[in-house]
């Protein structure tokens, strides 16, 4: 259960996505007071320093370069208060994305170049390793309580109205200021 007095702040890129999360959590106990955002992950500089007590952020960071996902956590650990929690949810590398025939890594950023999946053809996805996003996530200076991977259902689409027919491979993570 969340602590109502606790700042709290889910972003997405997209207002569906905010009308997702809410459908999911309109009702858990104590998520009333979560402030919903859409914006861009990786440019949150804008916020105060130790001016968050919880973040969340689920199915972006993985579109990140390398560089920009460290740049996104230091600035992510930069606006957590004090022992403030952050909850990530990101693609892991043995998802059958990652695994596809025809995906390539660029080594210069850490992306896979998805190539050969219909809905997903040429977008760019860091598929991570629980070694990989734990060695960043402490690299930003967190402290990390509890990481697993996962098989989970996603959707197909951005509007979350087709339901994948296999299950994705993902890692949960919560890490502490």
């Amino acid at each position: 259960m969340l602590i109502t007095s606790k700042k709290v702040v889910a972003t997405t890129l997209d207002s569906d996505g905010i009308e997702y999360m809410k459908t999911i959590l309109k009702d858990v106990k104590g998520c009333d007071g979560i402030e919903y955002r859409s914006e861009d992950a990786s440019k949150i500089s804008k916020d105060s320093d130790n001016s968050f007590d919880v973040l969340y952020s689920r199915m972006c960071l993985h579109y990140l370069t390398d560089e920009e996902l460290s740049v996104t956590l230091s600035d992510c650990y930069r606006i957590l208060k004090p022992e403030g929690i952050f909850f990530i949810a990101l693609k892991s590398a043995n998802d059958r994305m990652a695994k596809a025939s025809n995906s390539k890594i660029d080594e210069r950023t850490g992306l896979t170049i998805v190539s050969d999946y219909k809905l997903y053809a040429n977008q760019n996805r860091r598929f991570h390793t629980i070694e990989s996003i734990s060695k960043a996530v402490k690299k930003a200076g967190f402290k990390i309580e509890d990481i697993l991977e996962l098989k989970e259902r996603l959707c197909k689409d951005w509007e979350r109205k087709i339901i994948s027919d296999s299950d994705a491979t993902v890692i949960q993570l919560v890490a502490r200021k």
